[in-house]
């Protein structure tokens, strides 16, 4: 008989770990290359535009990407915003997230998103990814996602969180020791030292996420 493999709560990480930020990321560079923009300064207004309010807060969006562009002389039409948007409705989904929601949809009682972000920007990247209907609910939030676990969820027994940040999965793991986390390996980030020291399982791909799912 096969084994039921039940979670009360199951919540997923959006950017890495079902969405590919290194393929969206290498198409916002494509169009910005229009305009003269070297690799370097795509770069580093990136991670600055990740950050522009604290550093532990994530408020990236293409406004503000551009204008700091803008700071280093670079001449970008306001039309470019438009082109930027269009991305949007590309499919940025890793090959086996379709796969991999259906089944932790049949083995969970709620299935959240849990994304960090500019809620705007971060919504408007969920809806046009065409998965919003897999979710029970959809949470975005700045930063600190252990801490929204511990503010909003008096009981996490049975529960399973997936996520590809280091630091946010081994927040959750000592605040909330009874959270099942898996960490989505993401080797563009970490190397797999850094990972291996955490202590928590890692896999490199959502199937070998439900492998070891199946396993629990």
């Amino acid at each position: 008989m096969e084994k039921d493999i039940i979670f009360s709560k199951t919540f997923l990480d959006f950017d890495k770990t079902l969405f590919d930020c290194e393929k969206f990321e290498a198409d916002i560079f494509a169009i910005l290359q229009n305009f003269s923009v070297d690799w370097d300064d795509f770069v580093e207004t990136y991670l600055r535009s990740l950050h522009t309010q604290q550093k532990n807060k994530y408020d990236y969006n293409f406004e503000e990407h551009v204008d700091f562009l803008r700071e280093k002389e670079y001449k970008i039409p306001d039309s470019v915003l438009l082109d930027l948007h269009a991305l949007l409705k590309n499919d940025y989904l890793y090959s086996d997230t379709l796969d991999f929601l259906k089944f932790i949809k049949q083995n969970t009682k709620k299935l959240f998103l849990l994304s960090v972000g500019d809620y705007a920007f971060q919504r408007e990247k969920i809806n046009n990814s065409g998965i919003i209907d897999y979710f029970d609910e959809l949470f975005i939030i700045e930063s600190d996602k252990h801490k929204f676990l511990q503010d909003n969820f008096s009981d996490l027994s049975q529960t399973l969180f997936i996520n590809d940040n280091l630091q946010e999965n081994s927040l959750v793991k000592e605040y909330n020791n009874q959270v099942n986390v898996v960490t989505r390996f993401n080797n563009k980030k970490y190397n797999e030292a850094q990972v291996k020291e955490m202590n928590i399982p890692y896999f490199k791909t959502l199937r070998e996420i439900k492998n070891y799912v199946e396993q629990l």
